[in-house]
């Protein structure tokens, strides 16, 4: 058993359950914060799992606190080619009598945006668990509590690409744990609501069959066009699809959307333009980094320097006289990841930089330079006779 899944166990009672089918729910927002309640749950009464869970199609019913509840995991097809983005939804539906609350949020700021409160496991038939991406630290993000009305469902759809990549065609069984912190609609339930509760996970099988480059090409076009499109939201999730597709003929679309006004859709252009080593994407990326808003110019500069592209170091270094310090300070970065034999006057250079942040960490990195020539030179007096 995988190890998150066993801290899961450890953690309070867990239900399982086994679902595919039909287009995810789209999502309701609530504006209403939650309150985290120290108390532990009460331990939930559990119903046994009816025999048709053990199908493809089945879901699992469960009690939780006295409240009845369905729950599955829903993908959005069962067969999908390799390299297309897989979206899932955690499916919560209320069989209670009454309308109940229940957590979301506080759980995604991250480098991937990813919603932490979801424990993905991604593992081929017969195999072990897929490694499982790194989302940095992570800064929590506004929490709320979603209603979940009687007879109603609750939905998140979940994009596995931020959780871990597929690279072989095959059988996949999808895992998915989430704490199910459910609370009455009420006013009482509103004012001391509990985040904690039973862990549920939920199953689902997807096939993955050999990437067909014809029908890649229809999809990526397809992609573009949402991307360039009137509707924001679209846009998004159609840059997030693409972002997820290693295949040269983005390129095109994502340069495009770098000259449009769609500010998050400029952060996922400037972020896939740095996998690629062509000169069209060093193209694009240049484009950006005359862009009037400062954080679009730092994206860039942190793109370039983590771009795989030969000359993309040296289109950063361009950068070293940006107005904006944090950009300065990112080329200095740069800077002083190379050996100190070869960055050292540019770095002294940066000593008459205005930001006196800038200049801390020229300091800094002046004093790294220094120790390792002093440590180079007793080595070098040791080694005469």
């Amino acid at each position: 058993m995988n190890r998150n899944l066993f801290g899961l166990f450890a953690a309070g009672l867990v239900f399982t359950s086994s679902c595919a089918g039909n287009q995810p729910v789209p999502r309701r927002d609530s504006a209403a914060r939650q309150r985290a309640d120290p108390r532990p749950a009460a331990s939930p009464r559990v119903s046994k799992p009816s025999p048709a869970t053990a199908t493809a199609n089945a879901t699992t019913k469960v009690t939780v606190k006295g409240w009845k509840l369905e729950v599955s995991l829903v993908p959005e097809r069962s067969t999908f080619m390799l390299g297309e983005p897989i979206y899932m939804t955690y499916k919560v539906r209320n069989l209670s009598g009454v309308d109940l609350l229940i957590p979301e949020g506080g759980d995604y700021r991250n480098s991937l945006g990813r919603p932490n409160r979801y424990k993905v496991e991604i593992k081929p038939r017969g195999g072990r668990p897929l490694p499982l991406r790194s989302s940095g630290p992570s800064f929590g993000g506004i929490s709320s509590q979603r209603q979940l009305p009687d007879g109603g469902n609750f939905t998140r759809e979940l994009f596995l690409p931020n959780w871990a990549k597929i690279t072989k065609p095959g059988v996949y069984e999808i895992t998915c744990a989430r704490p199910l912190g459910i609370n009455p609609a009420t006013p009482a339930g509103r004012k001391n609501f509990r985040v904690k509760g039973p862990v549920v996970i939920a199953r689902a099988m997807v096939t993955v069959t050999p990437t067909d480059p014809k029908r890649m090409g229809t999809l990526i076009g397809e992609l573009g066009g949402l991307l360039l499109g009137k509707n924001s939201a679209h846009a998004r999730k159609a840059g997030q699809a693409m972002a997820a597709i290693d295949d040269k003929r983005t390129i095109a679309h994502w340069i495009k959307a770098l000259k449009t006004r769609g500010y998050t859709v400029k952060f996922q252009a400037i972020g896939a333009l740095s996998k690629y080593r062509t000169n069209p994407a060093l193209a694009g990326l240049k484009h950006c980094k005359t862009d009037p808003n400062n954080s679009i110019r730092q994206t860039c500069a942190h793109a370039l320097a983590s771009s795989l592209h030969p000359k993309a170091y040296a289109v950063l270094l361009t950068m070293k006289n940006d107005r904006y310090a944090s950009i300065r300070l990112t080329v200095l970065h740069a800077l002083a990841k190379r050996p100190c034999r070869q960055t050292l006057k540019q770095i002294r250079a940066m000593l008459k930089d205005k930001s006196s942040m800038v200049v801390g960490e020229v300091r800094r990195y002046l004093k790294i330079c220094n120790a390792k020539r002093g440590m180079r030179g007793k080595r070098g007096k040791r080694g005469k006779p």
